[in-house]
């Protein structure tokens, strides 16, 4: 037995090695958190299907996240190429459990 670190578990071996490929590219909605977008752009991903919003200050790919919102998908499809910061401050109002569940989702900054 040899431990296979990409599959995180020992495998039984035969003394023939075994190349696996390991995809090291992000997922296709993943985007550098440093990057600054106008409010032009935010607002082209206006669709459940692409769904990116603005939350004080930060921009957000809400894509993943719509059916996964504990208050229900239309609320996040509301916010669709839209500032949401009235709408998540006056729901949240800093709740520090919603902060934890947008942070994987921030693409950026409002530029």
């Amino acid at each position: 037995m040899t431990w296979n670190a990409a599959l995180g578990k020992r495998i039984a071996t035969s003394g023939v090695l075994v190349l696996m490929a390991v995809p090291l590219t992000a997922p296709a909605y993943a985007v550098t958190p440093t990057k600054t977008y106008p409010v032009s752009q935010v607002k082209k991903h206006n669709q459940p299907t692409d769904c990116w919003s603005i939350v004080n200050g930060r921009v957000y790919n809400l894509t993943g996240y719509i059916s996964r919102h504990p208050g229900g998908s239309a609320r996040i499809i509301g916010m669709c190429g839209r500032d949401g910061s009235s709408a998540y401050n006056g729901m949240h109002r800093g709740s520090s459990s919603a902060g934890a569940s947008l942070k994987p989702y921030k693409i950026g900054t409002v530029a």
